[in-house]
C-alpha cells in the first residue's frame, strides 16, 4: 500500500478521532464500524494493495486509541516519558 493511502487512514481515523471530542469509541458505535467498511472499499480500490490486511472496528479503535496516547491535550500517561527514551536510545 502506498504512502498516501496510510496517510488517508489515519487523517480519517483522526477526524473521527477528534469530532468524537478526543476520545476512543466503543467497536460497536456506527461511526466506527462505517469508517472500518470505508478504509475496506479504498483498499479493494487500491491496485498496489489489493488484497490488503482488513480493517476491523476494532483496528479503528485501536487506531484512535493510539492518536489518543500521542495527543498532547490529553492528561499525562506515561507515554511522554516513553517518547523521550524513544528520541535518546532509537
Amino acid at each position: 500500500m502506498n504512502d498516501r493511502a496510510w496517510k488517508d487512514e489515519i487523517v480519517l481515523a483522526l477526524d473521527l478521532y477528534r469530532s468524537s471530542g478526543n476520545r476512543v469509541l466503543e467497536t460497536w458505535r456506527p461511526e466506527v464500524i462505517a469508517l472500518a467498511a470505508f478504509l475496506n472499499r479504498l483498499r479493494v480500490a487500491d491496485p498496489e494493495f489489493p488484497n490488503g490486511p482488513i480493517r476491523t472496528p476494532g483496528s479503528v479503535k485501536a487506531k484512535m486509541a493510539n492518536l489518543r496516547a500521542l495527543d498532547p491535550n490529553t492528561p499525562s500517561n506515561g507515554w511522554g516519558i516513553t517518547l523521550q527514551l524513544i528520541g535518546i536510545f532509537l
